[in-house]
């Protein structure tokens, strides 16, 4: 996995709706690192991170290896992002 090393933790991830499946890491930098399996076009509200800067990338059969833009969010907030099809999505603590 590209954003998942060596050393990595799992914690805790859950989600509200029955069409995204979570998992996430915490890296040995310190950085958190989301991904989500998702089974249809689907919205992600995301909580809980640290104030910082996430890369959301994604893969859907239509658009493979798609990057978005880095999102920055301040203490509290929460990053909203979608993916527009089934597919696995990714939200990344960037350095």
């Amino acid at each position: 996995m590209k954003y998942i090393r060596r050393g990595a933790l799992r914690v805790g991830a859950t989600s509200t709706s029955g069409l995204i499946k979570p998992v996430a890491f915490k890296r040995p930098d310190g950085k958190l690192v989301l991904v989500a399996n998702t089974s249809a076009a689907a919205t992600l509200d995301v909580g809980g991170l640290p104030a910082g800067d996430y890369q959301v990338s994604f893969s859907t059969a239509a658009q493979p290896g798609a990057v978005g833009a880095v999102q920055t969010i301040l203490a509290g907030q929460t990053l909203t992002t979608t993916i527009p099809a089934s597919g696995v999505i990714t939200i990344s603590g960037t350095p």
